[in-house]
C-alpha cells in the first residue's frame, strides 16, 4: 500500500479541511506585498489592497499565486495564514508542470521553526501545522526532484516534522 502521506489528493483535502474559513481580515494582501518590498507609502499600499478583492483563500487567482512568487516571506501572520493554503494547493497541483519560483519559495517559507522564531506561523493551528508537515513530507520524498527534497527536509527538521501523524488503513490517527 503507497504511504498515504505522499498522496497528493489527501494532502489537498487536508488542507483544504484544515484552513477551511480562514479569512484574510485586515492581513497583508497580494499587492501590498509588491509595494511593501519598494517601502512605498501609505497611499500606494491602501491603493494595491483594493487590487485584492477575493473572499476567500480558494479564490486567489492561480495566475496570482504564480505571479506573486515571493510574496509570502512579506507576510504577517493574518495574510500568511490566509494564502498560505492556496500557495501550498497550487505549488502540489502545479510543481511538475511550471518553472515558477512560486514553488521553490513556497517550500522555503517554512525554513525557520514553527514554534518561536517566524512570527508568519503564529496563528496556525495544530492541524494547519500537521497540513504543513504532510505537504513538506511530500516533496521531502521526492527523490526525483532533490532540490525541493533537501529544502523540505530542512524544514521538517526546523520543527515542522514534529506535526506529522500517519492515519492507518480506516483514517484513524496514529501517533
Amino acid at each position: 500500500m503507497a504511504n498515504q502521506a505522499f498522496d497528493v489528493g489527501q494532502i489537498l483535502e487536508e488542507i483544504e479541511r484544515a484552513f477551511d474559513g480562514v479569512a484574510r481580515d485586515e492581513g497583508i494582501t497580494l499587492h501590498e506585498t509588491v509595494e511593501i518590498d519598494r517601502c512605498s507609502g501609505e497611499r500606494q499600499l491602501a491603493k494595491a489592497r483594493r487590487l485584492d478583492t477575493d473572499k476567500r483563500w480558494k479564490d486567489v487567482p492561480e495566475t496570482d499565486i504564480e505571479r506573486f512568487p515571493s510574496a509570502l516571506c512579506f507576510m504577517d501572520a493574518t495574510g500568511f495564514r490566509y494564502y498560505i493554503p492556496a500557495y501550498m494547493s497550487w505549488t502540489l497541483r502545479s510543481h511538475r508542470t511550471s518553472d515558477s519560483e512560486t514553488t521553490d519559495n513556497t517550500i522555503s517559507a517554512f525554513e525557520s521553526d514553527p514554534l518561536h522564531r517566524d512570527k508568519r506561523y503564529s496563528l496556525l493551528n495544530d492541524s494547519q501545522r500537521r497540513a504543513v508537515c504532510r505537504f513538506l513530507k511530500y516533496f521531502a520524498g521526492k527523490e526525483d526532484d532533490l532540490d525541493r527534497a533537501y529544502w523540505a527536509g530542512i524544514a521538517l527538521r526546523m520543527g515542522w516534522g514534529d506535526y506529522y501523524k500517519e492515519t492507518n488503513a480506516v483514517g484513524e490517527l496514529n501517533d
